[in-house]
């Protein structure tokens, strides 16, 4: 007998819980009978399931929907800022590159400016010999 197993959507007929629910999520129990086709069971039934047999009482239960609800959220806002962290990285990484890029175009623009420098002084040399020989 295989282990049940939490589904999000039934796959075989009658796809629906034994109560005629389809809402997800359900257990897969991988049991079919000829009357009625393969048993699903969803959260509500199973939790009707648990407090019939003494499994979870009906407070503990409840603390227990709780928690997982909670969980779910939480992992919702996991993805959701490890998303953002990946957006952000992207986003550095792109800016890192761009300022390397300017950091050598200033680079360059400093060794022209230097090559500019020596050429006007040379003329401005130049026209201050002329201009004092006269």
């Amino acid at each position: 007998m295989r282990e049940y197993e939490r589904i999000e959507t039934p796959t075989d007929f009658p796809a629906m819980c034994v109560c005629g629910s389809q809402k997800a999520p359900l257990v897969d129990t991988h049991l079919v009978k000829d009357a009625y086709g393969h048993i699903y069971v969803c959260l509500q039934c199973t939790k009707r399931l648990a407090r019939a047999l003494g499994i979870a009482k009906g407070a503990e239960m409840d603390r227990l929907e709780r928690a997982a609800d909670e969980l779910v959220q939480a992992e919702r806002e996991i993805a959701e800022r490890q998303g953002m962290i990946d957006r952000t990285a992207s986003a550095l990484g792109q800016a890192e590159g761009k300022i390397v890029t300017l950091q050598a175009y200033i680079e360059t623009l400093q060794g022209d400016l230097q090559l500019h420098k020596a050429s006007w002084e040379q003329v401005f040399g130049t026209a201050k010999e002329r201009v004092a020989a006269g």
